[in-house]
């Protein structure tokens, strides 16, 4: 966790495209905001804060995203951020229409080990189409607070502040298995135990993310908080464990990623004719 005062904490916020995050973000904060362009890109983000509890909660808004395990701007920019903010907390904003698709970005979230809190928003519109989500299920099921909100309406935010009190590390994250979890867990052990995150860059580099992929020479000086040379070392350790895995590791991760997501879905939804 990031080493903020005792009276401050930072959240950072994330979803999918249109899940009513930046509704959210406004309602919290208000009108006093700060906006600004992301470095080399044309993606703005939103920092703001709010007083609760005589704390002060710093929230930053960050562009939406289906993965952070894409090669899009807003999914490069998000991984720099989570890396150059330390967040203290994650607010996922989970469109509940969009339900499967947004825990599968929960499952990466998890990989941060971060505290976080989920926003289950717009519940009642899968209500009235014969879908019931359990928020209580969900919750047991990741050992996160899931808060139900309207965030067109304004409803469900002083549950989230209260969220936010009690947001703590997940005790049923996503994990690999079996000889993916072995590669993983392998290339980890080459990073330095300094950095924070050091389990989401080895799944970031065995996922190809191209800020690790890249040759680091005439590049920034760190990449996720690595130097050149760590970055050299790292590729030459991937390309050491993938020269002796038999089968594409990738697709592989995805695979288990994607059952974890069906198996979580299963659980919570019901569906009545």
């Amino acid at each position: 966790m990031a080493a903020h005062t005792t009276d401050s904490r930072k959240i950072m916020i994330t979803g999918l495209a249109n899940s009513g995050k930046t509704q959210i973000f406004n309602n919290l904060t208000g009108d006093y905001n700060v906006v600004a362009n992301y470095p080399m890109t044309t993606l703005e983000q939103a920092a703001g804060s709010f007083t609760f509890r005589g704390m002060l909660w710093q929230l930053l808004d960050t562009p939406g995203v289906n993965t952070l395990q894409a090669e899009s701007s807003e999914a490069l920019v998000f991984r720099r951020s989570f890396i150059r903010e330390q967040p203290d907390i994650i607010l996922q904003c989970i469109d509940a229409n969009r339900l499967r698709q947004s825990l599968r970005l929960t499952a990466e979230l998890l990989e941060l080990g971060l505290p976080m809190v989920l926003s289950l928003n717009v519940i009642d519109e899968t209500a009235k189409r014969g879908v019931r989500i359990d928020p209580d299920m969900l919750s047991r099921l990741l050992g996160l607070p899931v808060v139900e909100t309207v965030a067109s309406e304004g409803l469900g935010m002083y549950d989230l502040k209260e969220a936010f009190l009690h947001a703590e590390i997940s005790r049923s994250p996503f994990l690999y298995s079996g000889e993916v979890k072995d590669v993983v867990d392998a290339l980890e052990a080459h990073i330095p135990l300094s950095l924070p995150y050091r389990h989401k860059i080895a799944v970031l580099s065995l996922m190809d993310d191209p800020q690790l992929l890249l040759s680091p020479a005439g590049k920034a000086p760190e990449i996720y908080g690595l130097t050149a040379d760590q970055v050299a070392d790292l590729q030459q350790h991937r390309r050491e464990l993938l020269a002796s895995y038999k089968g594409d590791i990738r697709m592989r991760m995805s695979r288990q990623m994607a059952q974890w997501t069906d198996k979580t879905y299963d659980r919570v939804v019901t569906k009545t004719p």
